[in-house]
């Protein structure tokens, strides 16, 4: 596995053209309709509960009226696909990923984006239930690789989760890989320039296909990248100037173990 000095959306840049995509966890859209573009995608499937069970996962967390504007942000995305812009290219599925899985057909995606809730049997699972759904030459990537213990937008320190808790997304994400055949090609630089943890592209072992050409392309392309032997040693640090108290001066790092 590589982590390289590239950015999501910098990444996006060299996935293939006219595929059919997804993104599983979607919320405002605004990295959906990033994603829509770049890929200039042939389908677009878009899949989140928006608050469909007010007790259940990410919903149960939040206000009534923040949950609201789940409902509205539901409907925004429903507006879009039905738009211009959209050309009928893009559905929207309000479900739970793992559910909303049956109802494609397997070996049916060439790209699927996973940001669903940070839990490890939440990523874990909604990775098993869409392995089945992609093709074998496909790139599955996901969000939040990294230690839940360090808020990278807030630029500060969570109160110390317990290790099975913060380092949840990466187990999941290497025991998915382990337990069906994928494996982690790299993961994303963005912490300065977004103050977003890292995000991992994976594709099928054995398989030379698009996730494999991707990585060639980044390699290519990138301004550094450093080749890590065990996924499962990569953890974040956050490093503050002698003397400094202000927060914007903090600086998060990906590190080996």
């Amino acid at each position: 596995m590589y982590i390289v000095g590239m950015n999501f959306h910098q990444v996006l840049e060299f996935v293939p053209k006219k595929g059919v995509i997804a993104e599983l966890g979607v919320k405002r859209g605004a990295n959906a309709r990033r994603m829509f573009k770049t890929t200039d995608a042939a389908m677009m499937h878009l899949v989140d509960p928006w608050a469909k069970d007010e007790d259940v996962g990410y919903a149960s967390l939040h206000s009534a009226e923040e949950r609201q504007d789940f409902v509205g942000y539901y409907n925004e995305m429903v507006s879009w696909s039905e738009s211009p812009e959209a050309g009928g290219r893009v559905n929207v599925i309000r479900d739970y990923a793992a559910d909303a899985a049956s109802s494609f057909e397997d070996k049916y995606f060439d790209f699927v984006y996973v940001d669903t809730l940070d839990s490890y049997d939440g990523f874990y699972g909604d990775l098993a239930a869409y392995a089945p759904k992609m093709k074998d030459e496909a790139i599955l990537s996901g969000d939040d690789y990294y230690d839940m213990q360090y808020a990278t937008h807030k630029m500060r320190l969570r109160d110390r989760l317990p290790p099975t808790q913060s380092l949840c997304m990466i187990h999941a994400a290497n025991d998915f890989c382990e337990m069906h055949g994928w494996e982690i090609l790299f993961i994303t630089d963005e912490y300065l320039p977004a103050r977003r943890p890292p995000r991992f592209f994976a594709g099928k072992v054995g398989v030379f296909g698009d996730a494999h050409r991707l990585l060639d392309q980044v390699l290519r392309v990138t301004p550094w990248a450093v080749e890590v032997a065990n996924p499962r040693d990569v953890r974040q640090t956050m490093v503050t100037p002698l003397g400094s108290t202000n927060p914007e001066e903090r600086r998060f790092f990906t590190k080996i173990i």
